[in-house]
């Protein structure tokens, strides 16, 4: 909410602050607390040509030995700077309808094998998911999730 200077000063400052201290903590030879800096609208957020000692691409490189999980949303993976993509180690993509961003993406992993499903398919809850620990992009169908419907199947396998 509010201005976009107002939010991206404020993002910044709140994730330096973090990893400011995340680092002192690391660098004083204690473990630091896990912690998870998640950015809805990155693209807005995140600039494309900062310089790689700004905070957002200094967290991206060497956040996790300061135990600092770094989750990005974007629609825009063009917008995002491109050492932060370069660092990514997890990504769940849904739908692009755009080119240029499908290009972007295409240059990681084997994500270019799934452009055309990428710009055409537009099934709710179908990800492409390349995760840390497989090799591969795995299609994946992800269901809702209802805490509803979970406690009938846990009452169900209980009986």
């Amino acid at each position: 909410m509010g201005p976009v200077e107002i939010r991206t000063t404020l993002s910044e400052r709140i994730a330096r602050q973090i990893f400011d201290n995340q680092m002192n903590i690391f660098h004083n030879g204690e473990t630091p607390n896990n912690m998870v800096l998640y950015v809805e609208e990155a693209h807005n957020l995140i600039g494309k040509k900062d310089d790689l000692t700004n905070t957002w691409p200094r967290i991206a490189k060497e956040g996790a030995k300061a135990k600092i999980a770094f989750v990005y949303a974007t629609q825009e993976p063009s917008s995002i700077h491109p050492n932060i993509l370069a660092n990514t180690e997890n990504w769940f993509v849904t739908h692009l309808n755009n080119d240029d961003e499908l290009r972007t993406l295409a240059k990681f992993y084997d994500f270019k094998d799934f452009i055309k499903s990428l710009k055409h398919a537009q099934d709710v809850g179908f990800a492409r998911i390349k995760t840390l620990s497989s090799p591969f992009v795995i299609p994946t169908q992800i269901n809702r999730f209802t805490p509803s419907e979970l406690k009938q199947k846990i009452q169900s396998i209980k009986e």
